[in-house]
């Protein structure tokens, strides 16, 4: 039977198929049906409430319909639950459903919702006709909510939002008004899906109902509470991540102690014109966990006097000094490191540790810098400034450099101390003649912590100088510097506040090569030609078109009029012939050994057009200059939004990617990235140049990379010769976007796969070549997240750890869950270690993409039954990019062997033991819970180690559980409470003491938890499951004289643990269970077979002596706080977890 059957399309296939089947059509449309009587063996003209009699009379008769299909028809109905029960009795007992229906949790509906909209159209998802909207949970509950039992759900891509591809780990997703977090590949799915498709079968359990009942859910109370509670922003999140922990406190503690930790005073210019802010620095000095030295605090004369604290003696407050006359006056040792606070400024009290971290770690540094933000009088902050590494062009066109600023008192004093001459700029003056002390590789010399450290005050500053006097100082400061490096230059005041722009003066104006690559494409291909002819001031260029091959009639003709007129252009525009698959770098790097005749390389995508006539003088500005590579440009779509402003290395989970994209071109960026003249580690070929003695110098373009990556390839090679990459916001072209290859893959998905398959190819070896860049991009910063379009803050702490600090072996634990099983076996462990600071640990649902492994760079990674395809994708990234991380599997149960009634088999993968062999291929170590399991894997890997569960005291020990009728006497008329607690996979288990309790439930007040079988219920007060973070004390409320633990002679349960055991123990309840090995070996529990009389006997003799039960109770609970406490064995998880090497800190 096919309901909605319309003109019968589908019927007529199964017919096809089938000529034996009987296919019988029902419709509300007569048109419809009289199609449909052409094609199907009978029809039913179905009314807005069909009845029985209907079916009867087109001799439909009862149980006789193998196949319902219900294929875009539910959601129509008024009461689709009341027709799903009212079709029940026409269906056999074997008959197979199949249902389709759209999915209103879907990307483009919600981010329609987010906007405040709900547009009904003629079809589609929100088509007008639509009664119901279902998601898969919603449908499938309706499905067995009315009798039936789903087999398989599956899912119909929806083609629209087929180009954003699938995520192998788990992502965040803006959508308008909001944000998606922890989407996992699975989740993405169906947020990308048309339709859900069912197949089910008539359930035998089935709850007899009134057939127009419709569903009724409880009244949620929290609802309103939900809505007001706000959602935690990125950049919240990071912040609470980046609050100093207690442990931390003790590592860095240990760490001042290192003979190498540097020595620190401190200079504080101190104008009082809030007492309050002036206390909070000196307070922030006090407590510093590394405490300075020496502190000198430069007081105005005119201001009102502190009330200081007692200061400790190396503290000096002083009037009429001038800060070098501080610096002179600081004791010794010469190599200390003096760091300079501002006028109601502080500092967090982990700076200096953390800068003594890095300065220790980096002996070359003369100079530190670090992070900063702003912070109210009432102790808000926000506008936090996360800056990139040193980078000379970035500093001149942003003072971004201090606070936190720190320099070596005798390297200050070699460069001449802090001058007078730029009054309010002289810190910036300081790096800036630093920085000429080895002017190729100033970042050598100059380091940066990339954290928080510093804060300003809202009245920062001296109060000395106005800020036009310190911007016009540091305008000074600047010109001075170039003088002094012999670079020809101006310097303008910059497009914002306090910034500046550098206007390089041109000697010469030497050829330029313009080549430009392309394949049909006409439009595009003449209009990027003329917008460079029309808009291009720079007199001496000439242009060498690529042509890979044009077949198009108009192309062709017009490369054709072009070579034809080469002696009128006098050469100055010339095709170069370059036939065959598309290959960038094959093709450019030919035509620059064959074609081009400049000094200066520009590369120029076939979809671009230039803007404005001074955008190649503007490059070249730069390109001419001796440390500069690469120089490239601010590229805009033509809706005026951004389409390169730079590239970040690692962005988007693969090699590189643009920051920005899409925002608008009048925005300024963060903190002027959009507007301001800066280095990046790479920029696009889109429109990049370069001169050719160095393209030639680190051999053009690398053959590796024929499509992807080239550019930011090249860009890495001239960077590993000592040559800066520029970006420039004075050159602003128009971009398309890749034209000529998008046109190749338009309309032909065999040509999409292959274009993915080029990517990840390229991905692949640009991860090979280049994996120590992918650890930081020193244009960018580690407390923002390599996910989106750059600059958003990252939320997982452990990618914001301070990458140069590892007090403890660094571990990355991935729970497959957040329930018991991740619990118990990674969440607390990897908890516990690192508050006890046995192990920088961390755990994380989010699976981290290869730029992010190399980010981190933990020493070992632990995956819990990390076995679907994404997860699979993820270990083999490990193993490929980051071999000498140890890759720890773990395993707790014997899942290739489950039970039959075990309610996760039907979930479980077919091939799961194929998948299970495959991951252990990829691991150094596998860890189980109990020794069978160990037997079980034996000769599937070599190492194995055997960790127990433990139960973490923090959330166990405090909590005591009442028995109903314990101590000296049974409360009166109190029934013995006894009961059982655990998951749903548990039937067969409590099937084993099904007549125990019916035999006893008179007598017996039994209480089960988490789960009941349908046949037990009338005999049992059921406690539905309850959050994890709630469990404890949940088994603690339900009062339990007695525990059992039944389990099946099986197996899988020969290799379970004690779990269940420790539990109750800890909470003094007895326990009666299977004398089965994971419960055997020292504990004092009550053991039994698994016979009715064994089991009924065992209960009933031990609620007969409640007292004693009772003190049973007790002693099992001594036995687990003596032997079973988390925090008692760190050890044998630190071993299993960590491979221990030379010179490694010992464990705490």
């Amino acid at each position: 039977m096919d309901v909605g059957c319309g003109g019968g399309a589908t019927g007529k296939l199964i017919k096809e198929r089938w000529p034996d089947a009987r296919v019988i059509g029902m419709d509300i449309d007569p048109d419809s049906l009289n199609r449909a009587r052409q094609l199907l063996d009978a029809v039913v003209t179905s009314a807005k409430d069909p009845t029985l009699s209907d079916l009867s009379s087109a001799g439909i008769k009862a149980a006789s319909v193998d196949t319902l299909i219900l294929a875009d028809v539910l959601e129509h109905l008024e009461n689709p639950w009341k027709f799903l029960r009212w079709i029940r009795p026409m269906l056999t007992q074997d008959a197979q459903i199949i249902v389709s229906l759209p999915n209103v949790r879907n990307l483009g509906v919600m981010r329609q919702v987010c906007a405040g909209d709900w547009p009904y159209a003629d079809s589609g998802l929100l088509d007008i006709t639509h009664l119901r909207f279902f998601t898969k949970k919603t449908a499938v509950d309706m499905l067995q909510s009315c009798g039936y039992e789903v087999l398989y759900t599956g899912l119909v891509p929806d083609v629209r939002l087929s180009h954003q591809g699938r995520p192998d780990h788990t992502v965040l997703i803006n959508i308008q008004g909001g944000a998606l977090h922890g989407v996992t590949p699975q989740a993405f799915d169906e947020w990308t899906a048309l339709q859900h498709l069912f197949t089910a079968r008539l359930s035998a359990t089935a709850d007899e109902m009134e057939s127009d009942t419709l569903p009724s859910a409880d009244e949620d109370r929290n609802c309103v509470q939900m809505q007001l509670q706000s959602t935690p922003t990125p950049e919240e999140i990071w912040r609470q991540n980046q609050a100093l922990q207690a442990q931390e406190r003790e590592w860095l503690l240990e760490a001042r102690q290192s003979p190498t930790a540097p020595i620190f005073q401190v200079v504080l210019r101190q104008a009082v014109r809030n007492v309050q802010s002036a206390e909070r620095a000196v307070q922030s000095l006090v407590k510093q966990i590394v405490a300075p030295n020496a502190v000198i605090v430069l007081q105005a004369p005119t201001e009102i006097p502190i009330l200081w604290p007692e200061l400790p003696a190396a503290w000096s407050v002083v009037q009429d000094f001038t800060i070098n006359d501080a610096i002179v006056a600081l004791p010794n040792p010469e190599d200390a490191w003096v760091v300079f606070v501002d006028s109601g400024d502080f500092l967090a009290e982990d700076a200096l540790a953390r800068l003594g971290i890095s300065i220790a770690t980096h002996p070359q540094w003369r100079a530190v810098y670090s992070d900063e933000d702003l912070v109210d009088d009432h102790g808000r902050h926000s506008h936090p400034h996360c800056k990139p590494d040193f980078h000379l062009d970035t500093l001149r066109s942003l003072p971004y450099i201090g606070g936190l600023f720190a320099i070596r008192k005798d390297f200050l004093k070699s460069i001449g101390g802090l001058t007078s001459s730029f009054p309010g700029a002289e810190e910036y003056d300081a790096i800036l003649r630093a920085a000429e002390v080895l002017p190729e590789h100033a970042e050598l010399l100059i380091g940066h912590v990339a954290r928080i450290l510093y804060h300003r005050g809202h009245r920062s500053g001296s109060g000395e100088f106005s800020v036009n006097t310190i911007v016009d100082s540091g305008r000074a400061a600047l010109l001075a510097h170039l003088q002094r490096t012999g670079e020809r230059a101006t310097v303008e005041y910059g497009p914002a506040p306090a910034t500046y722009r550098v206007v390089y003066e041109l000697e010469r104006e030497p050829l330029v090569t313009i080549l430009i690559p392309t394949k049909d494409q006409f439009g595009y291909l003449s209009q990027c030609v003329e917008s460079v002819l029309a808009q291009t001031e720079w007199p001496n260029y000439e242009i060498v078109i690529i042509d890979n091959g044009s077949t198009a009639p108009d192309a062709c003709n017009y490369l054709d009029a072009l070579e034809a007129n080469e002696e009128q252009m006098e050469g100055r525009l010339r095709v170069f012939r370059y036939p065959g698959p598309f290959d960038y770098t094959a093709m450019h790097n030919a035509a620059v050994e064959k074609m081009a005749r400049g000094e200066v390389l520009l590369f120029l995508n076939n979809d671009t057009a230039c803007l404005h006539p001074e955008w190649l003088r503007n490059m070249m500005r730069h390109a001419l200059r001796p440390p500069i590579g690469a120089v490239g440009a601010k590229l805009l779509f033509p809706n005026e939004k951004i389409q390169h402003a730079g590239v970040i290395i690692g962005l988007s989970g693969g090699a590189a990617d643009h920051p920005f994209l899409g925002a608008d071109a009048t925005e300024r960026g963060y903190y002027g990235r959009l507007i301001l003249t800066q280095n990046y580690e790479a920029v696009t070929a889109a429109c990049m140049a370069v001169r050719k003695s160095l393209f030639l110098e680190v051999g053009g373009f690398d053959s590796q990379f024929p499509i992807q990556f080239n550019d930011v390839d090249l860009c890495l090679k001239l960077g590993a010769n000592g040559y800066r990459t520029v970006w420039t916001s004075d050159a602003i072209l128009m971009h398309h976007g890749s034209a000529s290859q998008r046109a190749e893959t338009e309309g032909s998905p065999e040509a999409v796969k292959k274009a993915q398959t080029v990517l990840s190819e390229g991905n692949d070896r640009m991860f090979r070549k280049w994996w120590n860049k992918m650890r930081r991009d020193t244009a960018y910063n580690a407390n923002f997240t390599r996910h989106g379009r750059g600059f958003q803050h990252e939320t997982v702490p452990a990618l914001s750890w301070q990458d140069d600090w590892r007090p403890r072996p660094r571990v990355l634990a991935h729970p497959v869950n957040r329930e018991g099983t991740g619990e118990y076996r990674i969440i607390a462990p990897a908890r516990a270690l690192a508050r006890s600071g046995h192990l920088q640990s961390i755990e994380s649902m989010q699976l981290l993409t290869p730029p992010e492994m190399a980010q981190l760079a933990p020493d070992s990674v632990i995956f819990q039954l990390q076995m679907e395809d994404h997860q699979s994708a993820t270990i083999e990234n490990w193993r490929r990019y980051s071999p000498d991380t140890l890759r720890v599997f773990e395993v707790d149960d014997l899942v290739i062997h489950l039970p039959m009634k075990n309610a996760h088999r039907p979930q479980m993968h077919k091939d799961l033991s194929t998948r299970l062999r495959a991951a252990l291929k990829t691991m150094d170590r596998l860890v189980v819970t109990t020794e069978p399991l160990a037997q079980a894997y034996r000769g599937w890997i070599d190492d194995i180690h055997v960790v127990p569960n433990y139960l973490e005291r923090a959330r166990w020990g405090n909590l005591v559980s009442s028995p109903a009728g314990g101590g000296e006497k049974p409360l009166a008329g109190c029934k013995p409470r006894v009961g059982w607690v655990g998951g749903v996979s548990h039937q067969g288990d409590l099937e084993l003491i099904a007549d125990v309790v019916k035999a006893t439930h008179q007598s017996i007040d039994w209480v089960f938890m988490g789960m009941c079988p349908d046949a037990m219920r009338p005999y049992v007060t059921f406690v539905p499951p309850v959050p994890l973070d709630q469990y404890p004390q949940k088994i603690a409320s339900l009062g339990l004289d007695l525990a059992v633990a039944p389990l099946e002679m099986h197996p899988f349960n020969e290799g379970k643990s004690h779990l269940r055991l420790l539990e109750m123990g800890i909470l003094g309840i007895p326990v009666v269970c299977t004398d089965i090995f994971p419960y055997q070996g020292g504990f004092p529990v009550l053991r039994v077979k698994n016979r009715y009389q064994n089991w009924l006997s065992a209960i009933q003799d031990a609620v007969a002596d409640r007292p004693a039960l009772a003190q049973s109770g007790q002693v099992l609970k001594a036995h687990v706080e003596a032997h079973w406490m988390l925090e008692d064995h760190l050890d044998v998880w630190v071993k299993a977890w960590t491979v221990s090497r030379p010179g490694q800190i010992p464990p705490a």
